[in-house]
């Protein structure tokens, strides 16, 4: 058995940023001062120093990368700075980049805004209340492109999210997307045409708002009135001071003109530099997040939604999961769960946990057609087929594909009992990662999500769905802090705190997950937790897998099983305390 003993390096962070703030308070600069015609005019009376200048307030997040000219506004006492990496940032500050710069702000909820050049966001407000577990922000976007990723995350039970900008109101959970804000023409309606062409009058201070979805769904409000539209991903809408038009499929082009003017500034920079070399003294970004690692993960990650959004992955890898009814007396008599991957366009074997020797074949789960081959008791009782199952797709991104199936015919067993899967079974697969050693950073990467489940019941199950959430270190090939949490009707499915291992300690893309505090039913009951996944992408985009939770008691009752899939959201912080891995 190895041990694996990881202290978090908060306070090496903390240290840095300290330093960083103590040399700008004593005035040594930063060599950030840009040249008078780059200062926009509503900046032009205000004195911007060239080196931190710190607020009353509570910070609520930090500043990781700043290339270019980045200015920041203390709202609250009108004083102006060039912001640098590590920089702390407080309620109702105004963040402005100017011409060939970007921005990366990472706030306490998690959650992180990329700033393109010429932009203006104003934190109007962040919640991040860890004793009622909520989170809420208000963030106004007032000009220019910048990318939103807002992270739900399991520790907090309430989360909410909106942008406001000159035209628009949009309200989020847990997704990823992008806004413009363009200064246009005043367009009226001419009401003579029923086609209500638009008249451009060419009068200063009318916008209009574009919304690019890149993961999740974004609901979308004019500001002049008018019903929400929801924004999915591969989706774009325009909003002007006349209202909303059409969801329309997001040109290829524009999505990948958007990425390039906005992931740049999704960098950690963590040593410190920026455009002015070594004449910056920021700090470097938290812990785990620095340098060109972060900058590339988000970028191929955003570049890979953008680009094959709509197609979905090629390959068929992946997992499944099943729970088996008794039909002759109405109880479960097994629950399936793959713990390796499978190729779901051929047969995939589950078994149902290590004390047992069950067995279920299904070919072609994830291919145009499925058939459930047979199912072996180990003990003398074997379904053969095949029997044809229905399969429905729930969604897919680049990398994966997910959905449920279910088996409703009567499958004999050669004796005198007959079954079926008539409670939801569920699959995800897709292009797992190959290369798993080219991922041998030593970082803790947060993925973030959704998930599905359905808990059992003999007159066909109650479906449910929620979030997931994970740590991921490649290096020692560790998952930490996996917690799930799905619910319908009115029972639930949740696990906090589980953790577990790659194969081959991260030479293969499958990994298995037990422990943590699971608890199961309508009334709560405590339960034993396994999961099994993989990543997925060139570089581990996604992270996808199917999970399943008993009662533990000695003759359960309760079940559930289901799949969990999300996307790298970033480095953070390493886990604190101790985790073993078995050899």
């Amino acid at each position: 058995m190895k041990k694996y003993i990881f202290v978090s390096l908060a306070a090496f962070s903390i240290l840095l940023v300290f330093f960083s703030l103590s040399a700008a308070a004593a005035g040594v600069s930063r060599g950030r001062s840009a040249a008078p015609g780059l200062i926009p005019d509503e900046l032009k009376s205000v004195q911007i120093e060239d080196y931190f200048v710190g607020s009353g307030g509570n910070s609520v997040g930090s500043i990781q990368n700043a290339t270019g000219h980045v200015v920041v506004v203390h709202k609250d006492a009108k004083s102006a700075y060039f912001a640098a990496a590590g920089d702390a940032v407080y309620q109702q500050d105004v963040f402005y980049t100017l011409k060939d710069s970007r921005c990366r702000i990472k706030f306490s909820t998690e959650d992180i805004i990329t700033m393109g050049e010429n932009g203006k966001v104003v934190a109007d407000e962040v919640v991040d209340d860890q004793v009622a577990k909520k989170k809420s922000s208000i963030i106004s976007m007032l000009k220019g492109k910048a990318m939103f990723y807002v992270v739900r995350l399991f520790k907090y039970k309430t989360v909410s999210a909106s942008v406001k900008t000159p035209t628009a109101v949009m309200g989020v959970r847990g997704t990823k997307f992008g806004v413009e804000v363009r200064k246009v023409g005043k367009k009226v309606a001419d009401l003579s045409d029923n086609s209500f062409i638009y008249l451009a009058q060419n009068e200063p201070g009318d916008f209009e708002t574009v919304v690019y979805g890149f993961e999740g769904s974004v609901g979308v409000t004019p500001t002049g009135g008018g019903s929400t539209q929801n924004v999915g991903a591969g989706e774009t809408l325009v909003i002007d001071n006349l209202g909303a038009g059409d969801v329309e499929p997001t040109d290829p082009a524009a999505a990948n003109q958007f990425l390039g003017d906005t992931e740049g500034g999704a960098g950690g920079g963590g040593d410190g530099s920026g455009d002015s070399g070594e004449g910056e003294t920021g700090g470097g970004g938290e812990t785990g997040e620095t340098g060109d690692a972060a900058a590339e993960n988000i970028a191929q990650t955003l570049t890979g939604l953008a680009n094959e959004q709509l197609i979905g992955p090629t390959g068929r890898m992946g997992y499944f999961t099943a729970m088996l009814t008794n039909g002759s007396g109405s109880y479960i008599d097994g629950l399936f769960l793959s713990d390796s991957l499978q190729d779901l366009n051929g047969m995939g074997k589950i078994a149902t946990d290590p004390e047992t020797d069950f067995i279920m074949e299904i070919h072609g789960l994830a291919g145009n057609a499925g058939q459930l081959a047979s199912v072996d008791f180990g003990e003398g009782g074997i379904i053969t087929g095949p029997y044809p199952i229905s399969r429905t797709e729930l969604a897919h991104n680049a990398y994966m594909e997910w959905g449920y199936w279910t088996q409703t015919a009567p499958m004999q067993d050669g004796e005198s009992d007959y079954y079926y899967v008539n409670n939801r079974g569920y699959y995800i697969a897709g292009d797992n990662t190959i290369d798993m050693a080219s991922l041998n950073i030593n970082a803790w990467w947060l993925y973030s999500g959704g998930a599905e489940g359905t808990y059992w019941e003999a007159a066909g199950g109650t479906n449910m769905t929620g979030t997931f959430d994970a740590k991921v270190n490649f290096m020692v090939g560790a998952i930490y802090d996996f917690n799930l949490s799905v619910e319908g009707g009115d029972h639930y499915a949740r696990v906090t705190g589980a953790g577990g291992g790659f194969d081959n300690r991260g030479g293969a893309s499958n990994f298995n997950v037990v422990g943590g505090t699971a608890v199961i039913g309508s009334q709560q009951s405590n339960g034993t937790f396994m999961a099994s996944g993989s990543v997925y992408g060139p570089a581990a985009q996604s992270i996808g897998g199917v999970w399943g939770i008993v009662e533990n008691i000695l003759v359960p009752t309760k079940y559930a099983t289901g799949i969990f899939h999300g996307d790298k959201q970033g480095a953070t912080t390493a886990p604190l305390g101790e985790f073993t891995l078995e050899d």
